[in-house]
């Protein structure tokens, strides 16, 4: 059996040379906000095998309100000098004062339970840490800045509506509490916007679709997440809902190498839809495929309880827009999913590189 290090390098050394004029990068410095979350993680571990496999050279700020958690995650790149992790207080205040090129912000409130249980806590701390992020940007007078959103500030598709486009919108229920989460990505995208108005900010806006992949964290509460380990962990997968709603899913590898290329070949205030190739599909279907490489059944529980999940008719996005930029996403969906499991299974070996 491989170790989650050599299953990790494999997919890197993949995904790093589908980036775009990934030289533009070399010698650059990014601020990754959201250093401890599952897609932040995904970033870091992507820019370090450039650093340490291309010579790239590029120095990672790694931001987190929790340092002591930070150093856990990323003992493995603490020896080298390109990594350097910061601290960011309740609101988001990014202790950084000085030059950086680029910043990704994907610090947010993403777990569903706590839309339902403070929805209050949820939007409001969503736009805040945007707000700080984007003022770093200015007071460090960042090159760009790249503000990972979500396909759900679609919201629910209109009838006969087929998959979204980047300049279409459904619409949101605002009897909803569940709709915090997309209506604090929308204001994001706002707030950058009206930042572009005012001070010139450079930035642009991804919209993952639903994501997963290799880097998944035990706090994660995605559906996703759980139907990934439930299978590497030999137990039944546990559908509360019947699983109809499709969605176009996003492997994170390949959302950070489209990332990547986009922060130089995507223009000042565009955004871009990110999925991977051939990857709609229903929950169900996503659920069956990982219950087949784990051996376990899918098992639908009813429940009365509230879990926070989407409601959406679907949530299917076009990519032809970076397509035409030639960022092509290239993890199929059933190896990718295969991946995650054997990457769960696997044993943890901290070798670096």
């Amino acid at each position: 059996m491989r170790s989650q290090t050599e299953i990790l390098n494999t997919r890197l050394s993949m995904v790093c040379n589908d980036i775009l004029h990934v030289n533009a990068l070399f010698g650059k410095s990014i601020l990754i906000t959201g250093a401890s979350g599952f897609i932040g993680q995904a970033f870091i571990d992507t820019i370090m095998f450039l650093n340490l496999s291309f010579d790239a050279n590029i120095k990672i700020f790694a931001c987190g309100r929790n340092l002591e958690k930070l150093c856990c995650l990323l003992k493995k790149y603490l020896p080298y000098e390109n990594l350097k992790l910061i601290g960011c207080d309740s609101v988001g205040h990014i202790d950084l004062n000085g030059p950086v090129d680029y910043i990704i912000h994907c610090a947010a409130v993403t777990y569903p339970s706590l839309f339902k249980k403070a929805p209050l806590q949820t939007l409001i701390t969503n736009i805040e840490l945007t707000k700080s992020a984007i003022q770093c940007a200015v007071r460090n007078k960042a090159t760009r800045f790249l503000y990972l959103s979500s396909v759900e500030v679609y919201g629910n598709p209109l009838p006969s509506q087929g998959p979204f486009f980047e300049n279409q919108q459904g619409y949101l229920k605002l009897d909803d509490p569940r709709s915090v989460y997309p209506e604090s990505k929308r204001i994001g995208e706002l707030l950058c916007l009206s930042q572009m108005y005012e001070s010139g900010l450079d930035y642009i806006v991804v919209r993952p679709a639903k994501t997963y992949g290799l880097t998944l964290i035990d706090s994660d509460e995605r559906a996703v997440s759980h139907f990934i380990r439930s299978a590497a962990k030999k137990d039944d997968i546990v559908l509360f809902t019947k699983g109809i709603t499709k969605f176009s899913f996003c492997n994170v590898f390949d959302l950070t190498s489209s990332s990547l290329s986009l922060l130089t070949q995507g223009k000042c205030g565009e955004s871009y839809n990110v999925a991977s190739i051939d990857s709609d599909m229903s929950i169900f279907e996503f659920a069956s495929i990982c219950a087949e490489y784990g051996d376990v059944r899918v098992v639908l529980q009813n429940t009365n309880q509230e879990m926070g999940y989407a409601k959406f008719e679907h949530t299917l996005v076009d990519c032809s827009k970076i397509s035409k930029l030639g960022i092509i996403s290239k993890i199929p969906l059933r190896d990718g999913i295969k991946e995650a499991i054997d990457y769960c299974n696997a044993k943890s070996i901290v070798d670096g590189f």
